[in-house]
């Protein structure tokens, strides 16, 4: 006696209702013309024969392929993993993908070719009311006239042809499903009674609204930097630690500062249901229908100015973990571990673009960073220092302005982009006491050459008031030195324009670099009256603080002047490594730190390598020291292990772990820190400040080990002189060291 499990049709009802909607359906069908390999599909709504068509170009199906297509519940398929022959990330694996034509309509046919023209077609009515749907039996028929990929005819019923032409009425509707993929090598065309549309129609990410642009924002989870470029000119770079080995992130935003009705240059792609601006998420390259994970609003509620809200782009996520997985519209990921993991990490840095971002994102669009347009005429012999006063000084990238004065106009360049402003001709100030139109002609004579008098004065007046003075040229006017000639220049007076600071730096007094400062009635004024800047940010106690990593700073002095309003100077600060050599070793990238003369390094292995890496040029050779700068770690370990000083390294593993040992052992024993800087002269502060961060050792460490593997693909040229700075380093601490007896 036995049983048998029979399976009544309604269950192919049941499966049905798990695809949702038309739309998702589509994307289904969609979904398994790309895994076919299929360079092109093509979607034809013919509304007046009530027909969807869709054709492919793909693989297509034989008989065997047929038979795993009406399996349901079973596929061949791995959700994620890439395709050893299409180089495509698999999109099916649950085998109910055939079901999403019955959302249209309940008689279908298939007609395909793969190893010769076969045609079959399957009614959803009498699908449904078989009692048990494995004995029902699908005919397939051979067919010479079918010569290439797959082409499903779907009769519709009346409700779906309505609804599929209400959905495909609005624009960005019609967009996302052109866009369903993220992926150059297959093109999707839909064609409406007869209208085409293509997906490489689509315009690039960065041709929209390309003259209110702000930031192009990217960030991948190899590289694990957050990169905003303005122009195609990179201006900043942040770490954004990536830690997860279940998925990656590739993220490529466009922000922008957007007028009244701006949005109407910018591509209904990018517009969520309720018509606001968003970046798209694709999760294995298939448009994933959610647009809470990468919220352009997330800041809204925190903090109103440091939102970046107008912004569109793409969010990639790639996983092959099984874990992964939807509810039935693919607008949400159902909840686990994996998937929190996920939620959290786009929130996160989705914050962190934005506080960054808005920082910078001021008076870039406009390039309205300029205290006077036109410049009073005594910019006319200015020097590109003295003019950068007329930056706005809350402008965030005022030092990286290059400015170009040829006395009649003055160039303000920034990533590509000049403003020229004109300077003003100097004024007439004696044309108020002209005479009038009765005076005689001796009278007019007379005013002429005084006219001309007093404009000598006003030029050589204008030419020697401080260019940093801010004032109308009126109001200066008014005011006169005790010879007549003209206006006393307020000003303030500096040791130097420009300043190098080897590190690390200690704190220092603003007051180091101030000589005086004077008003316009010529009275000098305290010290203590004068507002001190460091990067546009007041110091309460005017102390400078310590910097330990290469920077550039800008140190400003100001008070105000009751005739000629601000007046401001200004001196660059540049911190650098100490620009010292190797003895007997010529300069180049790595910087010796020692400042002991005739230091030598007597290791001959690290000696040829600093030599050999010193003498390539970076731009030339960027791939070949990228690998190379990972083997003067490893040769400074081996230096330590070789000499009686191994127990420095105990309990260390990896070549990471052990250089951070080394740093912490120097920086948790005093001694050890007296002996090595006595040893290589190198200040006992600034040794201290050396090691005190020792992850920043361990950091290079892991950044030279993606060098050394991937070269270039993974580290930039930012990142190799990191690198450098801290093998230069490393070599004379371990090189001290292994040598010093009296480090134990």
């Amino acid at each position: 006696m036995e049983s048998k499990i029979r399976v009544n049709g309604n269950i192919i009802t049941e499966l049905s209702e798990k695809i949702p909607s038309n739309i998702i359906a589509l994307n289904e069908l969609i979904k398994n013309s790309y895994d076919a390999a299929a360079n092109k599909v093509s979607i034809f709504l013919e509304t007046e024969k009530k027909l969807l068509t869709i054709t492919d170009d793909g693989f297509g199906m034989a008989k065997d392929d047929i038979d795993t297509l009406f399996h349901i519940a079973k596929s061949t398929k791995k959700y994620g993993t890439i395709d050893p022959i299409t180089k495509r990330r698999t999109q099916g694996s649950k085998g109910l993908g055939f079901l999403s034509v019955f959302k249209f309509g309940s008689y279908v046919v298939w007609e395909t070719y793969k190893q010769g023209g076969l045609k079959f077609e399957v009614d959803y009515h009498d699908l449904i009311s078989s009692d048990d749907i494995a004995e029902y039996e699908i005919q397939i028929t051979d067919d010479t006239s079918i010569n290439k990929g797959t082409k499903i005819t779907i009769f519709l019923n009346e409700y779906n042809v309505k609804s599929l032409s209400e959905y495909f009425n609005s624009e960005k509707n019609r967009k996302k499903v052109l866009a369903a993929f993220d992926d150059p090598s297959i093109e999707i065309s839909l064609i409406i009674d007869g209208r085409e549309l293509s997906s490489k129609d689509i315009i690039p990410l960065t041709s929209n609204s390309m003259d209110r642009q702000l930031f192009v924002i990217k960030y991948d989870s190899i590289d694990q930097k957050i990169r905003y470029f303005h122009n195609n000119y990179e201006f900043r770079s942040i770490d954004y630690d990536f830690t997860s080995t279940h998925y990656s992130v590739d993220i490529e935003l466009l922000t922008f500062h957007l007028r009244s009705k701006g949005r109407s240059k910018i591509d209904s792609l990018f517009f969520d249901p309720n018509d606001a601006l968003t970046p798209l998420i694709y999760v294995n390259a298939n448009l994933f229908n959610n647009y809470e994970l990468f919220d352009p609003g997330v800041m809204r509620n925190i903090k109103t100015e440091q939102v970046l809200q107008q912004m569109i782009g793409f969010i990639r996520i790639n996983t092959e973990n099984k874990n992964l997985n939807f509810n039935s519209d693919r607008t949400r990921f159902l909840q686990n571990e994996l998937s929190d993991e996920i939620i959290k990490f786009l929130k996160d840095i989705n914050m962190k673009i934005q506080i960054v971002g808005s920082e910078m994102k001021k008076y870039l669009v406009d390039f309205d960073f300029l205290t006077n347009d036109p410049l009073p005429s005594n910019a006319s012999n200015a020097s590109p220092e003295e003019l950068r006063p007329y930056i706005k000084t809350d402008f965030f990238f005022r030092d990286q302005v290059t400015i170009n004065n040829d006395g009649n106009r003055v160039t303000f360049s920034l990533f590509g982009r000049d403003k020229q402003v004109k300077i003003n001709k100097p004024l007439n100030k004696s044309k108020k006491s002209e005479g009038n139109t009765n005076n005689n002609t001796n009278n007019n004579t007379n005013n002429n050459t005084n006219n001309n008098t007093n404009n000598n004065n006003n030029i050589n007046n204008d030419n020697h008031h401080n260019i940093q003075e801010n004032a109308s040229q009126n109001s200066t006017a008014n005011t006169e030195d005790s010879k007549g000639n003209g206006p006393v220049p307020a000003e303030i007076k500096l040791k130097k324009k420009q300043i190098n600071e080897i590190l690390p730096s200690q704190q220092k007094k603003a007051e180091d670099y101030f000589i005086c400062a004077v008003d316009s009635n010529g009275k000098k004024i305290p010290f203590e009256k004068i507002d001190v800047f460091l990067d546009d940010l007041l110091l309460e106690n005017k102390i400078l603080p310590g910097v330990e990593k290469p920077t550039r700073k800008t140190l400003k002095f100001k008070f105000h002047d009751e005739v000629t309003g601000p007046v401001i100077a200004a001196i660059k600060i540049l911190y650098t490594h100490p620009n010292s050599s190797f003895t007997g070793i010529k300069n180049g990238l790595l910087l010796s730190p020692i400042t002991k003369k005739d230091y030598y390094i007597t290791d001959l292995q690290i000696r040829r390598l600093v030599s050999e890496i010193n003498s390539l040029d970076i731009n030339e050779y960027q791939e070949v020291i990228s690998c190379s700068l990972r083997a003067l770690f490893d040769l400074c370990i081996d230096l330590i292990n070789n000499s009686n000083k191994g127990h420095v390294l105990a309990g260390s593993k990896s070549l990471e772990e052990k250089v951070k040992k080394v740093v912490e052992y120097i920086n948790t024993n005093k001694h050890v820190r007296t002996e090595i800087s006595a040893g290589t002269g190198i200040e006992y502060s600034s040794l201290s400040n050396l090691v005190s961060k020792s992850e920043d050792y361990s950091d290079a460490v892991k950044k030279a080990h993606l060098g050394a593997h991937k070269s270039t693909k993974h580290i930039s040229e930012q990142d190799i002189h990191f690198i450098a700075s801290k093998a230069s380093q490393f070599i004379a601490i371990a090189h001290e060291i292994s040598i010093n007896p009296k480090i134990n």
